[in-house]
């Protein structure tokens, strides 16, 4: 695996996790129809681009495990912030 790769993957990660963070946050606040209901469809867009990135870096890592010739690295869970 590309280190460059994976540590680009990583920081957008990163990133979307802060933004879940702030969705939640706004998601918690009283009730405003439009804001929640948008608020709802921007976290579950976020969570799906977090588990599509967590799916990338175990491809990442199992073509850097091909290509070195070593057998690839068992399942791991989602990372969960």
């Amino acid at each position: 695996m590309s280190k460059e790769h994976a540590d680009a993957l990583r920081s957008a990660r990163g990133r979307l996790v802060d933004s879940r963070r702030e969705l939640a946050i706004a998601l918690a606040k009283p009730f405003a129809r439009a804001d929640t209901e948008q608020c709802r469809k921007n976290i579950i867009e976020v969570q799906a681009t977090i588990r599509a990135i967590d799916e990338a870096l175990k491809d990442e890592e199992g073509l850097a495990s091909k290509l070195n010739g070593l057998p690839s690295p068992p399942p791991i869970a989602p990372i969960s912030a």
